[in-house]
């Protein structure tokens, strides 16, 4: 009986989840443009792209998600897990239209 009502409790729970909608954006690179924050953790995501980053961050002192991306932005990004986690950065973007993000240490 107990393996049914874990069931039943798991159904439920499951149930709730999916019926919220209150669940919080993942940042794109754009919200994140001349601010700072700290890198806690990075974790890749296949997409129709290919491979990207998504790091979970801390911005303003309350963590999220943000999309960790470009190819600049991904270069640098292999070199902060090798190195340097968690780490505290500013990312940027000159004036072009095609002008890369990059990350700086702050």
């Amino acid at each position: 009986m107990a393996t049914k009502k874990a069931s039943n409790d798991l159904r439920a729970q499951l149930e709730e989840v999916a019926g919220r909608n209150d669940f919080p954006e993942t940042l794109k690179p754009a919200d994140l443009v001349g601010k700072t924050f700290v890198i806690e953790d990075v974790r890749t995501v296949d997409t129709e792209n290919g491979a990207r980053f998504i790091g979970m961050i801390t911005l303003d002192g309350k963590p999220c998600d943000a999309w960790l991306t470009g190819s600049k932005v991904h270069a640098q990004i292999d070199e902060v897990l090798i190195h340097h986690l968690p780490c505290t950065v500013t990312l940027t973007k000159a004036e072009g239209q095609f002008s890369p993000y990059l990350l700086e240490t702050a």
